[in-house]
């Protein structure tokens, strides 16, 4: 048998701020993530391209 649950107009409005806000951390934390993983990759290459320089011009 399902129970129905009745919330008052503020309960009800302090539930969807609460699942809105963890909406809102799950999107940032990913991201945050998907900024990282390409920062990583942006500076590895950067160092690939810096050390062929150095190597091309034996600085």
């Amino acid at each position: 048998m399902k129970v129905e649950t009745v919330y008052t107009y503020s309960e009800w409005c302090k539930l969807v701020d609460r699942h809105g806000k963890e909406m809102a951390k799950r999107y940032l934390k990913r991201k945050i993530k998907k900024l990282i993983r390409f920062s990583v990759r942006l500076l590895t290459i950067y160092l690939i391209y810096a050390l062929c320089y150095a190597v091309a011009y034996q600085l």
